[in-house]
């Protein structure tokens, strides 16, 4: 059964309150509202995608393999997240570099 979850998206011109569902990728659903940069097309390689978590990031999926070599590898943050990997199960905050 799906849930429902509330992401707040911190942009230039504001912020943007989004209703996602935690049986999809943040990437898969926040593509329709804001750009999602990505060259791999939400495989997790490109890191291109990566979201930096404001607050909320206890409501987030656990960490995927990708993601943990990401961060051993310094491509991604203790704060950040690739989108593509990520799904929400709580209400969270999030922004990143070009919004």
């Amino acid at each position: 059964m799906s849930h429902q979850h509330l992401v707040t998206c911190s942009t230039r011109n504001g912020t943007l309150e989004i209703t996602v569902s935690d049986n999809e990728t943040l990437m898969h659903q926040l593509q329709f509202f804001l750009p999602i940069a990505s060259s791999c097309h939400g495989e997790g390689v490109c890191t291109k995608c990566k979201i930096k978590i404001l607050w909320g990031g206890d409501s987030l999926s656990p960490l995927t393999e990708l993601e943990l070599k990401a961060r051993q590898n310094h491509l991604i943050g203790e704060t950040e997240r690739l989108s593509c990997q990520t799904f929400a199960h709580g209400p969270t905050h999030i922004t990143t570099t070009y919004w």
